[in-house]
């Protein structure tokens, strides 16, 4: 949600950055959102087939892909990069919670503590989100737009980092 929600905390920073109106804005929520309506289905039937630790580190290199191609906009100025990154990025992050509800249901069986997991698996990011917020913003200040961005690529390779350590952990523990 970090990353996914950078650009509500700069909005009237990049409204003037790039000189664009609020409509033209709203395009790095819908790009964001477009693959999503279709994908989810798609991305359940892909980790079907390539399993659900081969799919997480698919769609989490997707979001920090996505990512850096958003933070490369910033940078450089380029909307049409922060398009394609808000796109990418999406692909990736949404497909993130069919990831985290496998490994739930896979490794809360019985419902043992389920309740728990799904709680902090939906809590835990609303605390990063509350963040981004202010974080954002300062660092807007403070370096500008790309280091903005690129705060959440941070995020992204914790993300990818942590999805690797839980990659070797559910080989270890395959039940």
């Amino acid at each position: 949600m970090f990353c996914a929600d950078n650009p509500a905390a700069l909005e009237v920073h990049i409204e003037e950055d790039f000189k664009i109106s609020q409509t033209k804005y709203s395009l790095l929520y819908s790009v964001y959102s477009f693959p999503n309506i279709f994908l989810p289905f798609f991305g359940g039937i892909l980790l079907d087939k390539i399993g659900i630790r081969n799919g997480m580190i698919v769609v989490l290199v997707l979001a920090l892909f996505g990512q850096s191609i958003q933070t490369y906009g910033g940078y450089k100025y380029s909307f049409t990069s922060l398009i394609i990154g808000r796109f990418i990025f999406g692909m990736g992050a949404e497909n993130e919670y069919v990831v985290q509800n496998l490994f739930l249901s896979k490794w809360c069986r019985d419902g043992e503590m389920l309740a728990l997991a799904t709680g902090l698996g939906v809590g835990v990011p609303y605390l990063f989100n509350f963040y981004s917020g202010s974080a954002v913003s300062s660092i807007y200040i403070e370096h500008g737009l790309g280091a903005s961005f690129n705060a959440g690529v941070y995020v992204a390779i914790m993300s990818l980092i942590a999805g690797i350590l839980l990659y070797r952990i559910d080989q270890k523990v395959d039940f």
